[in-house]
């Protein structure tokens, strides 16, 4: 077991096979994504929608949105304008790609505007733009690290420094760039899967800017498959 700032939950598990992903959702389809690779797409200097042909946008319960990018998979509430699941798959990495970061977000064209935040600018009030799906997976596939910068795959993360004084960058953007650091390592291993959640404390108030709450905590769950052994390890990240 391995426990690093941030994270309230971490186990290991071999052999498990037919291993499901999803914690209990009432909206979300069990095992519903588990892609075998990434789609690649040709990609312009243009607005990153010009294809016109992601994300796939359905209805699945009444003001439940799925919006399928190709390569990972979103579910938003439209009375709260969250994403509330992310689903995503790839296979084996040989080896460490470039990872260039765009510092441009964009609101989804294809989502009804009140579904969504209203603004895709920084959020202030002490939180950071931070992606579900991190950009740095689609190295090798630029139209879907542009996708990865829509509103819809952004969530507000504490900034604060947390416990620890002086701590640069902030407690929980640490402990997220933790588990976005451990998915990237075990795909460099394996085949991957993996499922998240976001919680919130209904407390919390909407954050005026964005027309949205921070979330209290994200669970997600990691799963790789190779060698006929699956392993998997759900963190609990903190915000």
């Amino acid at each position: 077991m391995k426990f690093f700032l941030g994270v309230a939950l971490s186990c290991v598990f071999a052999s498990m096979a037919n291993a499901s992903l999803l914690a209990p959702n009432p909206f979300v389809p069990k095992n519903s994504f588990l892609p075998e690779a990434i789609k690649i797409f040709d990609f312009t200097a243009q607005r990153p929608y010009d294809d016109g042909s992601l994300p796939q946008v359905s209805e699945t319960t009444k003001g439940i949105y799925e919006l399928n990018y190709g390569a990972y998979k979103l579910w938003v509430d439209c009375a709260t304008r969250r994403t509330i699941h992310f689903e995503f798959a790839f296979k084996k990495a040989g080896e460490h790609l470039p990872q260039l970061v765009s510092d441009q977000f964009y609101r989804e064209p294809k989502l009804p505007s009140y579904c969504q935040q209203t603004s895709a600018l920084p959020y202030g009030s002490g939180y950071t733009r931070t992606q579900l799906v991190n950009a740095k997976f689609f190295a090798a596939a630029p139209f879907e690290k542009a996708l990865s910068n829509t509103m819809t795959n952004i969530f507000p993360l504490s900034n604060s420094p947390g416990p620890f004084k002086g701590n640069i960058g902030g407690f929980h953007l640490m402990s997220w760039n933790e588990v976005t650091d451990y998915v990237w390592r075990e795909r460099l291993e394996g085949n991957i899967s993996v499922a998240g959640e976001l919680h919130w404390d209904e407390s919390r108030e909407v954050l005026p800017t964005h027309g949205l709450a921070a979330p209290a905590w994200i669970s997600i769950t990691v799963v790789r498959y190779g060698n006929n052994v699956t392993y998997a390890k759900s963190f609990i990240v903190p915000n």
